[in-house]
């Protein structure tokens, strides 16, 4: 991939790079700074977003593969202006468990309960393989 400067490459980007990604980072700072919420980050994600898109041909390609990714984060920032409105000042422990006893329940036992009176070094073994990825 090739990532060196080639402005000349600009005119045959696609009008969402052109036009689409520094509108959308416009209509973002527009909408941190209305709210009073602009950070270092923020900046540093715009100018990202901007150079990747203006850079090169293979710098777009990055973009476009990032994009899910950069959307992803941005919900995932956003969710501090609204989290009280999602989020229950109550904690429900009750009400799951007992969703789980009736529908997966064995002899009156959830299956964690189950297996946790029912164990065995083969099972556990065997359950433990697909952790080892976290060793590498």
């Amino acid at each position: 991939m090739d990532l060196r400067p080639h402005p000349e490459q600009i005119r045959g980007a696609g009008r969402f790079f052109v036009f689409g990604v520094p509108a959308l980072c416009v209509a973002y700072l527009a909408l941190l700074l209305a709210l009073h919420d602009l950070r270092p980050e923020h900046l540093l994600a715009i100018a990202i977003a901007l150079v990747l898109s203006f850079w090169s041909d293979g710098s777009r390609r990055l973009a476009r593969v990032g994009l899910p990714y950069v959307l992803y984060g941005l919900v995932y920032d956003s969710m501090r202006w609204y989290e009280d409105y999602i989020r229950s000042p109550v904690i429900h422990l009750r009400e799951p468990y007992d969703f789980d006893l009736r529908f997966f329940g064995i002899h009156g036992l959830t299956p964690n309960e189950w297996l946790q009176q029912h164990t065995s070094r083969v099972l556990d073994l065997f359950c433990g393989l697909a952790y080892t990825p976290f060793f590498f």
